[in-house]
């Protein structure tokens, strides 16, 4: 940031973090829509416009936990295929988290890597406790990256200064985890979902459960828990920093991003989207049909010529009169 200031100035830097992050998540819709499916891309970015994450785009302060995230998810993409690789990388990026973000919405970078790994992973022959015990144990070594750095920063800080960094860093835990003396932490909660327009995420919900009644698709319950459970997330975050959660309601909303991507993929994992792809194929061949009968309908068969000239009418169904032939002209030379 201090390099690029000698060059830019602060408007200029949110014009170039706009384009770049635009750029990155461009590149992972496009990257999980060709390796899982349109739908998935579709709803992924659908759940992030719930959230207004192009607000994050524009502020420094917000940007490092949307960059993370989607670049955690690209690596997930492109480099892991087993569950150690997983566990290494969520250990990285929760590092990362805690040294670029400020407690605004960190849980996005264990979150939605973890949603693109499990869709990535829906059709091995793996059994859901398996799956739900890759989330477990990526949670648990996200979270020591996560608070290891955190505290590693705190010890530094305390060596090198004489100010007592770490009993105040443990007093300040103890009140953004607290709840407060007008409100409670389901209080948090509920302020915290105030800001979700909650009549289009039902929208979204009826239509994924009308397909997957159309097109039911058994295997996915395998990734639809599994998906569940990382949607519950959020809910134990505000319950556990009720007090942050409760003051700083206007961005920690955004965590509901993984609520609502859990439920989403987890309908959409119910959804037999071959299926639906080929019915909607088949209603427009009918379609198509149907077009092609009713204008075959207004002339007669193996005709080519206008309804009422050959053949039977196309008004009352009589047959149409005779041609008369035509009178026979001689043609005198004037010579």
């Amino acid at each position: 940031m201090r390099v690029l200031l000698q060059f830019y100035d602060y408007h200029d830097l949110r014009l170039l973090f706009y384009a770049l992050s635009s750029l990155l998540l461009l590149w992972m819709l496009w990257a999980l829509g060709r390796k899982v499916g349109v739908w998935a891309s579709a709803l992924c970015l659908l759940t992030l416009t719930f959230v207004n994450f192009f607000i994050m785009q524009f502020s420094i302060q917000f940007l490092p936990v949307l960059m993370l995230a989607v670049a955690g998810a690209l690596w997930v993409l492109y480099r892991v295929r087993r569950p150690g690789q997983l566990c290494m990388t969520l250990f990285v990026v929760g590092s990362l988290t805690s040294f670029f973000d400020l407690l605004t919405c960190p849980l996005l970078t264990w979150g939605i890597p973890i949603f693109v790994y499990l869709l990535m992973r829906r059709n091995m022959v793996e059994t859901m406790w398996q799956k739900l015990w890759q989330i477990v144990r990526s949670a648990l070594l996200w979270a020591v990256g996560y608070g290891g750095t955190w505290v590693s920063k705190w010890l530094l800080a305390s060596a090198l200064t004489s100010y007592p960094v770490v009993h105040d860093a443990i007093r300040q835990s103890g009140v953004r985890a607290a709840g407060g003396d007008d409100f409670s932490r389901w209080d948090a909660c509920l302020r915290n979902m105030d800001l979700i327009t909650w009549k289009y995420v039902a929208l979204v919900v009826i239509v994924l459960a009308v397909l997957a009644v159309l097109a039911f698709n058994r295997k996915g319950l395998k990734t639809a828990l599994p998906c569940l459970v990382v949607a519950l997330a959020p809910w134990v975050w505000y319950a556990v920093l009720a007090n942050h959660s409760y003051l700083h309601y206007w961005f920690t909303y955004r965590l509901l991003a993984l609520t609502l991507m859990g439920l989403f993929f987890a309908m959409a994992s119910l959804v037999d989207w071959k299926k639906v792809s080929g019915l909607t194929r088949f209603l427009q061949k009918s379609d198509e049909s149907g077009a092609f009968g009713k204008s075959g309908k207004t002339g007669a068969p193996g005709t080519s010529g206008p309804p009422g000239i050959s053949g039977k009418s196309g008004i009352s169904g009589e047959s149409a009169p005779s041609a008369i032939p035509a009178p026979s002209v001689t043609v005198h030379s004037t010579r």
